[in-house]
């Protein structure tokens, strides 16, 4: 885990400072550029990104009812906001596949996708790929 100190651009629509851990002793930040490179092509293609859970400490996650093997620990993990009114799960899926996503949870309410998490760590079911829906 590291400090960071300064706002670093990563790509051209990224800051690092998206997906650091804010707390009040401090802003901590690790992150896979991987991770962050998807993001960006993911960016490319439906247009702005809003970055609302990136790394996670240990107590962060916790305290925030984290699983306790979450990749946000490892700096693999995103949770973001776009524009959905253009996209269905299917679709979205489509697209997250072929970028290099590995899980993705839907988050929704009804049938209107709210927010996703994308990780690029290892596939939680046998395979290459695994999403699932959950309704909030």
């Amino acid at each position: 885990m590291i400090k960071l100190l300064e706002d670093i651009q990563v790509t051209p629509n990224f800051k690092l400072d998206e997906f650091a851990n804010h707390l009040s002793d401090g802003t901590y930040l690790k992150i896979d550029l991987d991770l962050v490179y998807k993001l960006q092509e993911l960016r490319n293609i439906v247009g702005e990104i809003t970055v609302t859970s990136g790394y996670r400490t240990p107590e962060f996650n916790a305290s925030c009812g984290g699983s306790s093997n979450s990749y946000h620990l490892d700096g693999l993990a995103a949770d973001i906001k776009f524009n959905f009114n253009d996209w269905d799960v299917y679709s979205l899926t489509k697209v997250l596949k072929s970028i290099g996503f590995i899980n993705v949870n839907f988050y929704l309410q009804g049938s209107d996708i709210q927010r996703l998490h994308l990780d690029i760590g290892p596939c939680r079911k046998e395979g290459e790929f695994y999403y699932r829906n959950l309704f909030i």
